[in-house]
This record gives structure tokens, sequence and C-alpha cells, in this order.
């Protein structure tokens, strides 16, 4: 699955965020999951991520979250303890490859960084919720992911579009101010499903992973 995030009033030659995920079987061991070329690889920095790791400090921090805490009734799975990526079966892994470009001089370095947190923060949690969702989708068919998939879309498309018509609507917006419109298109590649695992995480060129599915958003195309 492969994710490209742009903003309309930036230049996509200049700002971008490409998300690439694969789901493998295993529990991170996995060198080269998403076929990195050598001169990527030597680029690549890799993060691991441990869904069973949630910071309760972190402000948005919600118990009933957190694989320590949830326990699915469905499966047993759960209140995953230090070490669990070594000893549950099944697991997943989800490898995730992000690179972010941000070329505006004086601005680059910092924001990149700050993008390589925020992504590092938002796969952690929306995969540590996934699994605590487990209930949920646990033994749904691949037709049935289809369809909330394209449920999901349709909903979200909507949305944005309702936001862009009220926008248009309102005659007072000064001259000049802009709002954060971040467009989100979902292209074709190998697979994406949810499951649970530990991996590798980074940004600029490198691999992330960690838990139990993958998120997106905007206005995506998900195949």
């Amino acid at each position: 699955c492969k994710t490209v995030l742009t903003n309309g009033y930036l230049s996509k030659d200049k700002f971008r965020i490409i998300v690439e995920s694969m789901h493998l079987p295993d529990n991170g061991t996995t060198e080269n999951a998403l076929n990195l070329s050598k001169d990527l690889l030597k680029k690549r920095k890799v993060e691991t991520l441990d869904v069973a790791a949630l910071n309760k400090e972190e402000e948005g921090y919600k118990a009933e979250n957190d694989p320590r805490v949830f326990l699915s009734t469905k499966t047993g799975r759960g209140k995953l303890v230090k070490g669990w990526e070594t000893s549950a079966k099944p697991v997943m892994c989800c490898y995730k490859l992000v690179t972010a470009d941000f070329k505006y001089w004086g601005l680059q370095g910092k924001i990149e960084g700050t993008i390589e947190s925020k992504n590092r923060l938002l796969f952690q949690r929306s995969l540590a919720h996934a699994f605590c969702l487990i209930d949920e989708w646990h033994g749904l068919t691949m037709a049935d992911i289809r369809r909330l998939e394209e449920q999901s879309k349709a909903e979200l498309n909507s949305a944005l579009n309702k936001e862009g018509a009220d926008e248009s609507k309102t005659p007072e917006k000064a001259e000049g101010a802009s709002s954060a419109n971040a467009a989100a298109t979902a292209e074709p590649a190998t697979q994406a499903s949810a499951a649970s695992g530990a991996g590798e995480s980074g940004a600029g060129a490198g691999d992330a992973g960690a838990g139990a599915g993958a998120a997106g958003s905007g206005s995506a195309q998900n195949s």
C-alpha cells in the first residue's frame, strides 16, 4: 500500500510525504521488507515501534487502546507484556517506509524532523488501537474488508466535500488567509491488512513498523 500526501498551497516538488507499507507474518526480522535499493538502504534510518510500549504520560493516551490493558474476548489475545513479540502466536509486523521532503531553505531540517516524530506517534497509536479493535475485525473476509474500505472512503470524501462547501459559503474569509488542506492518494502496491506485530520505523527514507493495521487520512483511494 502506498500513500502520497501533498499540500495544495505548496509545490509537490518541494513538499510531499510518501508512506509505503508491507505486512509480513514475522516479528520484525525481515531486513528489507520493502525491497529498497542499495542507495536507499544506506540512507535508511531504522526504528522499532512496540505497540505495547505506549507512553501513559503522553497527551491523548487512553487505557482502552493500550494492548497491555486490552484482552480480546474472541481470541484471548491481549494484555501484552514485555517480550510478547518473541512469544506471541500468531504475530504480524507492519513495515513502513516513510519518505518526507520539505525542500524550503531554512526550515527543511526542522519540518522534516517534526514529520518524523509525528509519524512515529501516529503509527504506534493507530496500530495499537487496531489491535485493541480485534474483536470487531477478527474473522472478516477480504470481501468484508474491501466493503468496509469503500464505505470509509465514501464517508471520508463526503465529509471533505461538505467541509469544502461550507467554507465556500463563508463571505468574510480574510484575504490571504489559508487553511492546511492536505490531499492523500493511495496508489496500488502490494497489500494491506490488519493483524498484530512489532517492527521498524523511520522518516526521510526509513522503515517503520509496529502493531496491527494501517491508517490514512485525506481523500483516499485505497486498493
